[in-house]
């Protein structure tokens, strides 16, 4: 039987809770330029994940080709290899979260 993968909303939401312990950290450290700086990085994140259509958040490997990933760039003020990072963590996450329940059905068998 074929997993599901994961959807960009669920990877959005593992990338809200990392932004979440920098938000904390912040608080902590309100000067630090680090934070700050990583702050603006989730800025980038979240506005290339907004550049993405309905059909590419369900599936985004299958569907973006590489003038698909500049038109995103583009759009989201960020450059390509970004998008192609952010593509490739997903892709990562994927495979993490795929591994994770292939383990846990082992355990249970």
């Amino acid at each position: 039987m074929s997993e599901q993968l994961p959807s960009i909303a669920d990877f959005r939401s593992m990338v809200i809770r990392g932004q979440s312990a920098v938000l904390a950290e912040l608080r902590v450290r309100p000067d630090d330029e680090k934070i700050k700086a990583a702050l603006s990085q989730y800025d980038r994140i979240f506005g290339t994940l907004d550049s993405l259509t309905k059909e590419e958040r369900l599936s985004p490997v299958s569907l973006i080709d590489s003038g698909r990933i500049r038109r995103i760039a583009h759009g989201a003020g960020v450059t390509d290899q970004e998008v192609i990072q952010l593509l490739f963590n997903y892709q990562q996450y994927c495979e993490l979260i795929l591994r994770s329940i292939a383990m846990q059905r082992r355990d249970c068998a």
